[in-house]
């Protein structure tokens, strides 16, 4: 029998002990687009794609994995309502879904369509180098408002974070802990490099400290230690001396020179 209305809820599970993996809300055939974009290799949600992916053996045995519709609304506000009920009440850790529910609106099938002919007109499921290239250049130079920035910070924090209340597991951190253990000379990701002079003054000017460095009653302001490092190697090759910059830092004055070091506050 046909059901009355169109708009419904469905949940994706684990066919051996029908653990609810995802949980979703649609129309027409939108339970079921799911596995064909993963298999097409576009799906936007990796987290979902890596579990199907890892439990149908690569797409292989789709029979582990069971879609059922929980229930049918008139309209698209129920239907979002009872999708963000059941992903608070199963736990959003427990599940593939990247929010809590109830944003967005459905998109037609004919829209699904051209999605996937654009990105699969290449050849390819996602955008190429050179399109990212674009897309890079378009947003370069454009701060994001005040409002944007509120908006992504608080996106980012407590239960609106998709990371909120998820764990790694012991096998996860085991694999990290033995991936990070040794990162020292080649196989440190920065081995051979270093910042350029440009990068390093943009440090020091952000993150450096900002000093005052009195000298017979003539105040100078530096920032960091490699500007107070600096100074006294001017000043020990102006004045004929060897005054160590390390010792300025410790003990704040070089009282036979009359030098004296003070910390500002920003």
């Amino acid at each position: 029998m046909k059901p009355k209305y169109k708009h419904y809820v469905y949940i994706i599970s684990e066919t051996k002990n029908m653990k609810p993996i995802y949980i979703g809300k649609g129309v027409g055939n939108r339970c079921n687009w799911h596995i064909y974009a993963c298999k097409a290799g576009y799906h936007y949600n990796k987290k979902l794609y890596n579990k199907l992916k890892k439990l149908t053996k690569n797409f292989m045995e789709m029979e582990n994995i069971t879609i059922n519709k929980d229930s049918y609304f008139e309209n698209e506000f129920d239907a979002f309502t009872r999708e963000k009920e059941l992903i608070s009440k199963i736990g959003i850790d427990k599940l593939c879904n990247l929010t809590f529910g109830g944003e967005g609106a459905s998109l037609s099938k004919d829209v699904l369509q051209k999605i996937v002919k654009s990105r699969l007109s290449n050849g390819k499921p996602w955008h190429t180098w050179e399109t990212k290239i674009k897309i890079a250049n378009s947003r370069r130079g454009k701060p994001h408002s005040d409002e944007t920035k509120s908006k992504l910070r608080e996106m980012s924090l407590g239960e609106k974070s998709h990371r909120f209340g998820v764990k790694h597991t012991d096998k996860t951190r085991m694999l990290m802990s033995k991936n990070h253990c040794d990162c020292t000379g080649e196989k440190n990701s920065f081995y051979g490099k270093t910042h350029s002079q440009e990068t390093r003054d943009y440090f020091r000017l952000k993150y450096g400290y900002e000093w005052c460095i009195s000298h017979n009653g003539k105040l100078t302001n530096v920032i960091g230690k490699s500007s107070i490092k600096q100074y006294v190697e001017d000043y020990n090759l102006k004045n004929n001396c060897s005054i160590s910059y390390k010792s300025l830092l410790m003990y704040k004055q070089i009282k036979k020179h009359n030098i004296k070091l003070l910390k500002l506050e920003r």
